[in-house]
């Protein structure tokens, strides 16, 4: 995991209040941007978004909600902490 990586999830994580340990693994998607394995707590990032640090904050967020929320599906509540991690 590149330091950048590490430094937004790090900040994500504060954000969200999370405080498990998260590993992140950089994969060579075709289609897929991320993906997440909640009993691991594995996020896999696809490498072409690394570069582009706005989308890469936005797809680590998404992922860690999943994480805290312990669900692989998009509820009202996961819309509702997405819109407003508050």
């Amino acid at each position: 995991m590149s330091k950048k990586v590490k430094e937004i999830l790090e900040e994500l994580k504060n954000e969200l209040k999370i405080n498990e340990e998260i590993k992140v693994i950089i994969k060579d998607y075709k289609y897929k941007l991320a993906s997440v394995s909640l009993d691991k707590k594995l996020i896999r990032i696809n490498k072409r978004i690394i570069n582009d640090e706005k989308l890469l904050r936005d797809v680590l967020f998404h992922e860690l909600l999943h994480i805290k929320l312990d669900t692989v599906w998009h509820t009202p509540e996961f819309f509702f902490k997405y819109k407003d991690p508050e």
